[in-house]
């Protein structure tokens, strides 16, 4: 995770950390749902175009889903859970 980000997390009260902590997890949620979703349009509409936007959209989807369970998991240590 990114040291300005780190330091920044570190200064949040408890209740800032429930707040982004609550608000992470409604992200990685919605992230989850739009990723299915897409998978779920590649299967059902198999053509070229499809299959690479989704394997494209995927891939970034992926790896912004690895960074909010960083954050998820750096907060969740801060809070003590």
């Amino acid at each position: 995770m990114n040291n300005e980000i780190e330091e920044k997390i570190k200064d949040f009260s408890r209740q800032e950390l429930l707040d982004y902590y609550r608000a992470i997890v409604f992200i990685d949620r919605c992230v989850n749902v739009i990723s299915v979703g897409i998978i779920l349009a590649v299967l059902f509409f198999t053509n070229v175009i499809t299959v690479v936007a989704g394997t494209i959209a995927i891939f970034f989807l992926g790896n912004f889903s690895c960074a909010i369970a960083t954050t998820n998991r750096y907060i969740r240590t801060r809070l003590g859970r």
